[in-house]
């Protein structure tokens, strides 16, 4: 702070409350606890914003080994900034050697190592609220009522152990009938572009009534639209809630996308429901399922 107020370079004033500052000096025995965990992390992210930026550098090299490419990078702190007082922020050290002038060196090994993706996470609360901001759903005030209200419905579940929000099967369904039918049910561009036309009306800078009538019109035209073509919804949450026994199903052949085996649900309408993409497929009506089998030969 011996050099003066940094003003920081980014940060959006969504205008829903005033920003949550330290208005008095408190030590952990008049807190104590979560207030004072709490009253720490305020304190700290309100120096921080006013602290100077982190300075780093960072050195690339690239090197080719038998015609192949490859590249390294290392990276030196020159002066900590703001992540001193966050360190939980700070960047790890990496430095690499000084290849200035140097045009070859030597291979101390060779190694291939084999492995294989695996399956993202569940997001965690922090994980969704960064994406919700990034897509201008909600408000920092109203960002956790949202995910509240997913929860309250039965649409998703958060975990306690690791604060993970987990989707449930009703919520899935819901999900992928709205994907099936229109999309923008589900993208975050609809409640996105709500969000910035309301912004437009604090600001002044469009009419109320113009707004509302054309959120009104979109939504209408959505719901007649939906509700035309409601059937397909009806499919899949038959498909993903009617018991085994109940729908006499049998997996029949391989899905297209995923090519794990489907099953053919022989209530009316006749359908392939892959269970793994969550998707039905419709049959013709009144048509004959016949199985056959591939021949299989063998080389004398």
């Amino acid at each position: 702070m011996a050099d003066g107020l940094h003003i920081p370079s980014s940060g959006i004033d969504a205008g829903d409350h005033p920003p949550i500052t330290p208005m008095a000096f408190a030590n952990q025995s008049q807190l104590g606890g979560d207030d004072w965990r709490l009253y720490h992390y305020i304190v700290c992210h309100f120096l921080a914003s006013i602290s100077p930026d982190c300075a780093v550098v960072k050195t690339k090299a690239a090197f080719s080994v038998s015609g192949e490419e490859f590249r390294a990078s290392g990276l030196v702190v020159k002066s900590p900034g703001f992540t001193a007082i966050m360190p939980w922020l700070s960047f790890k050290g990496e430095p690499m050697p000084d290849l200035t002038g140097v045009r070859s060196v030597g291979v101390e090994n060779v190694s291939l190592d084999e492995g294989r993706t695996s399956a993202p996470d569940y997001l965690t609360e922090a994980e969704l609220i960064g994406l919700m901001e990034k897509n201008g759903i909600g408000t920092d005030a109203s960002i956790p009522v949202h995910i509240n209200n997913i929860c309250e419905r039965n649409y998703a579940h958060v975990q306690s152990a690791n604060r993970t929000i987990s989707p449930s099967k009703l919520g899935v369904a819901l999900v992928h009938g709205y994907h099936t039918i229109d999309s923008e049910l589900v993208l975050p561009t609809v409640r996105a572009n709500i969000e910035e036309n309301i912004s437009l009306i604090a600001k002044g800078n469009a009419d109320y009534g113009m707004v509302v009538k054309h959120a009104l019109d979109q939504f209408l035209a959505k719901f007649r639209y939906f509700t035309a073509k409601i059937g397909l919804m009806d499919q899949l949450f038959e498909a993903s809630f009617s018991q085994l026994a109940q729908t006499q199903s049998k997996f029949l052949t391989k899905c297209g996308k995923c090519n794990r085996f489907m099953k053919y649900m022989p209530l009316k309408p006749p359908r392939l429901y892959c269970m793994n993409c969550e998707e039905t497929y419709s049959l013709p009506q009144n048509g004959a399922i016949k199985v056959r089998v591939a021949p299989s030969f063998r080389v004398l």
